[in-house]
């Protein structure tokens, strides 16, 4: 399991790795904050991608947790899913929201072979 962050930039708030030590990788989870701006997809799945590439593990799954108002960058991540889709990882999206880019995000998750999930309240 990793737990990358992004707004502009891509952040591990939790370095792939084996679980381990479920209460310090809660503890990082939640000490991330909003940003300044939306999740940019594309450097998000690319990040991601390429650390599961590098993985020997049976199962390769990217879970996606995007604003479903702001999630900026979309354009070629349709071709990112379904190659990494090929390369043997799916990816499934959460978006918290339903805004105008809650449909391009579940399509997305379609193509990558795995679910989406809609969050309309983040409590």
């Amino acid at each position: 399991m990793g737990v990358e962050h992004v707004d502009t930039v891509v952040k591990w708030s939790v370095p792939l790795g084996p679980v381990i030590d479920k209460a310090a990788i809660d503890k990082a989870i939640r000490s991330v904050g909003p940003g300044g701006g939306g999740i940019l997809v594309d450097i998000t799945l690319d990040a991601g991608y390429a650390a599961l590439a590098k993985e020997t593990v049976n199962l390769k799954h990217m879970l996606l947790f995007a604003d479903g108002s702001d999630a900026e960058q979309m354009i070629g991540c349709r071709t990112k899913v379904s190659d990494a889709l090929r390369g043997g990882i799916t990816t499934s999206i959460v978006a918290l929201g339903n805004g105008g880019d809650v449909p391009e995000l579940e399509v997305l998750s379609r193509l990558g072979g795995g679910r989406f999930y809609l969050i309309e309240d983040a409590n």
